[in-house]
């Protein structure tokens, strides 16, 4: 039902709870229903490389294969891959690149409740994009926690599908006293801490500026 519906309005948003199944196995549905890629866009690297790994290994596939995730500067994909997993930062820079984005059927965005400004670029750049050269390309919006039917409203009155999750039992354990936490938020907020932490920003600040400068656009998410 979720494909037929993106197929048939072109835009959709998912309002599914957590352990539904958004990530792993949605996309890997639609790619039965459409001829080009799917891609799939991670607030977070690791997010990217370890739902890419999950869902290859549902296929009986290594990553890289039908499967693939591109992060900054690490990217598993070939000539077969047609399910991609990439941060959103990444998929920026290729739409930058690449504003037609040839070659991909749907567009999925994931977690797209925590509004990040690539995120919201993206968005802006896609519903630019099917309004004028590429009306074929599929949106997909998934979140947990997203105003639907504000979203839906946006994407040109989207339908809207939500989508019951499990629950499971959960245990609470106290490990640390107050005393213990007070003493902790102290240390923290010494003098010789707080300078710590700054030059440690400053070093990390130059590294930001170097890699910049040795390495292309295109792997920089």
């Amino acid at each position: 039902e979720i494909a037929r519906k993106v197929l048939d309005f072109g835009a959709l948003v998912l309002q599914a709870e957590p352990g539904a199944g958004k990530t792993t196995r949605v996309p890997a549905a639609l790619l039965g229903h459409v001829e080009g890629e799917v891609w799939v866009a991670e607030p977070r690297r690791m997010a990217a490389t370890l739902a890419a790994r999950h869902v290859a290994g549902e296929m009986g596939e290594s990553v890289g294969q039908t499967v693939g995730y591109a992060v900054r500067f690490d990217e598993q994909a070939g000539a077969r891959t047609r399910l991609r997993f990439l941060t959103d930062g990444l998929l920026l820079r290729r739409l930058i690149a690449d504003p037609e984005l040839r070659g991909v059927s749907v567009v999925i965005l994931d977690e797209v409740h925590e509004r990040r400004l690539a995120g919201d670029l993206i968005l802006g750049l896609l519903r630019r994009l099917r309004a004028s050269s590429r009306p074929d390309l599929k949106i997909l919006a998934m979140s947990a926690t997203v105003d639907a039917d504000v979203l839906a409203a946006w994407l040109d009155d989207a339908p809207v599908m939500r989508v019951s999750g499990r629950t499971f039992p959960v245990t609470i354990e106290h490990a640390a006293t107050r005393r213990s936490l007070s003493a902790l938020y102290d240390r923290r907020n010494h003098p010789i801490e707080r300078l710590n932490v700054l030059f440690c920003r400053l070093h990390a600040i130059e590294d930001i500026a170097q890699v910049d400068l040795h390495y292309p656009a295109l792997v920089l998410g």
